[in-house]
């Protein structure tokens, strides 16, 4: 190894650029693998980079290149302390120790094999686990947690213990030999019926290949068997929220505060992980307040679990714009080789599916209550699916949409792709949850936007048109009306700016000026969306209805539609359904347009069109037989 590399390297950690270090210390280890010096910096910058698990390998793998070596083992020793792998801390005690004796070093404090054998029982017989079996699993479940999921096996496939054989059948489940990792469950199902990590997961695989009959059946088991352990609680829980039972798992994360080992694991951080899952639990009820305490006490336990705080993010933004709480990352449902294998573009968008048999149950269930990346990439994969023909991946994809995941952005989203993709009907109508509650949501298949629409006008006369509608919005009409004067000569083949004049002129008082005004946008543009809307519901107020049934009418037709149009024409639209007396259409207009006028800050617009819909609806009932006691009935109810 050359001397100017390793100085290279050095001068980087000295900074404190341990992302850059490890970059160069990886290159350097792909020609001398077995490089001391190379892996004792590796250590410190993973250290640097607060990747204890990978450290502690590192670490590992220094002691099996240098047996020799007591910085190698004086590392492992302090790292499998700090990540509780007690045998394998001790283990590397006691070959420190070993080499001081020639070094004359201060040993460091060690525990007897017998000791470490009395401590540690078993979490279901009680009884002492042998000290190569708990170094076993202490190195295994190193090799788990960092993804060496080959090695995890090797050094996992002779373990006996129900903890290391789950973690045998999950590094199975990683490499996809998908019938052994399910074989592997069950025997530890039979051989520990308390084993509910191995329930748990016993269901997720069924549940991964489409057996979704057999996977429910094992909610059972999963509901009354109480957890002995941390490990379990957690997958109990997040096994019965991905199969649907929320307020299963609800009663579950409750047993579980009353189990004998809770109380002991205050203070632990591994009770981290349960209290997220209690909090998604909550979150999922709607208890938002109880569900943030117990996110906070979680991150105060282990500030290292990015899921923790991402919820935390969530709960602080309006209902709108939450993704809803969700669980674990992608990485814990779907294989780890296989998801880097598909997104290696750095894409979440799969060009084939093929390689992997997850079942469309699967993907629904993960897009119910994962992240951001899972519902994308479960909802690309079902896409495509759907692009070849498959049916049910539709309905799995309505069940998503119908949903509570995903911002109301998302899923209206995805509602416009299955509207393209044939799974639902142009004009339909689906309940989509807002953040607070289900609204009747029509599907128009409009791309919304906010970027500026293509002008005319020049970007001198833009900014006076900028200035213009600053005034009018400040209430300050006359200086509105002669910036916009100015433009109209200078720009006379502007729609907009004869539209926004008319608005100036409506505020004024001025309804036949601002009509020609209206008129004389149509003049230039006669497809002219706002103008068209403006003139409508000119008409609406004058009651001619046919009148403005013509203006609106082929408008819902346009794909694309700025936000402003997008109100306008909702709006229009619910005043002319107001005015022919169908209150409940018009109101589900508008409310289908609220959520999205909401994300994009323009909720005063809505509520404008709002304001129209009494009026308009008392206007067309008076003269009717009957009119008023109808129109008394629809308010109350």
């Amino acid at each position: 190894m050359a001397s100017q590399r390793l100085h290279a390297i050095d001068k980087l950690l000295e900074q404190g650029r341990f992302t850059q270090a490890l970059e160069k210390i990886d290159a350097a280890l792909k020609v001398s693998s077995l490089h001391g010096g190379l892996l004792q910096r590796r250590v410190e910058a993973l250290l640097g980079l607060d990747r204890l698990a990978d450290a502690e390998l590192t670490a590992y793998q220094w002691t099996q290149a240098h047996p020799n070596s007591p910085q190698a083992w004086r590392a492992l020793y302090r790292l499998g302390l700090e990540n509780q792998h007690v045998a394998l801390a001790m283990d590397a005690a006691r070959h420190f120790n070993q080499l001081t004796e020639q070094t004359g070093e201060l040993p460091v404090t060690a525990i007897s094999e017998s000791d470490i054998e009395a401590g540690i029982t078993s979490p279901y017989t009680n009884a002492p686990v042998p000290i190569a079996e708990l170094l076993q699993m202490d190195i295994g479940q190193l090799y788990l947690a960092t993804r060496h999921f080959k090695e995890g096996h090797d050094v996992l496939k002779s373990a006996k213990e129900p903890p290391a054989r789950n973690n045998l059948g999950l590094c199975l489940f990683q490499l996809g030999r998908f019938s052994e990792a399910l074989d592997c469950f069950k025997e530890n199902w039979d051989q520990e019926p308390r084993n509910l990590a191995a329930i748990g997961w016993m269901a997720r695989i069924y549940l991964f290949l489409g057996d979704e009959e057999h996977a429910q059946g094992l909610a059972a088991p999963l509901m009354h068997t109480l957890p002995v352990r941390m490990e379990d609680a957690t997958t109990q829980i997040e096994t019965l929220l991905l199969l649907g039972k929320e307020e299963k798992a609800l009663e579950a994360f409750d047993k579980a505060e009353e189990q004998s080992w809770w109380q002991a694991a205050e203070g632990v951080p591994a009770l981290a992980l349960v209290l997220h899952m209690g909090a998604v639990c909550h979150a999922r009820a709607g208890n938002t307040n109880r569900a943030s305490a117990l996110w906070r006490k979680a991150h105060d336990l282990n500030p290292h679990i990015p899921c923790i705080t991402d919820n935390l993010d969530d709960l602080e933004r309006l209902p709108i714009h939450r993704h809803g709480a969700y669980t674990l990352p992608i990485d814990d449902y779907l294989p780890i080789p296989w998801l880097n294998t598909i997104t290696s573009d750095h894409s979440d968008d799969p060009a084939t599916d093929e390689r992997i048999p997850v079942s469309n149950v699967y993907l629904e269930a993960v897009a119910r209550i994962s992240d951001p990346r899972a519902m994308k990439l479960s909802t690309a994969l079902l896409m495509t699916r759907v692009a070849h023909g498959d049916r049910d991946a539709g309905n799995r994809l309505l069940a998503i949409l119908k949903g509570k995941q995903g911002s109301f952005r998302e899923r209206f989203s995805l509602g416009m792709a299955l509207l393209q993709a044939g799974v639902i009907e142009r004009g339909e109508t689906i309940e989509l949850w807002d953040g607070k509650e289900f609204r009747a949501t029509r599907i128009q298949g409009h791309k919304i936007h906010n970027e500026p629409n293509p002008s005319k006008l020049s970007p001198s006369q833009q900014k006076r048109m900028a200035e213009a509608l600053y005034a009018f919005q400040r209430g300050n009409l006359t200086t509105a009306r002669k910036l916009l004067e100015r433009l109209s000569r200078d720009a006379p083949d502007e729609p907009s700016v004869w539209s926004n004049l008319a608005s100036v002129h409506e505020r004024l008082g001025d309804k036949e000026k601002s009509r020609a005004l209206i008129e004389k946008s149509l003049e230039i543009d006669p497809d002219y969306l706002m103008g068209r809307c403006n003139l409508a519901l000119t008409e609406l107020q004058q009651g001619n209805i046919e009148s403005a049934k013509r203006y609106l009418d082929g408008l819902f037709d346009r794909e694309e539609l700025h936000i402003h149009e997008a109100t306008a024409l909702f709006g229009a639209n619910a005043v002319l359904n107001a005015m022919e007396g169908d209150y409940d259409q018009a109101e589900q207009l508008l409310d289908s347009i609220a959520p999205v006028a909401e994300s994009f800050g323009e909720t005063e617009r809505v509520d404008m069109y709002r304001s129209m819909l009494q009026p308009a609806l008392f206007s067309s009932l008076l003269g009717k037989k009957g009119t008023l006691a109808r129109l008394f009935r629809k308010t109350a109810e």
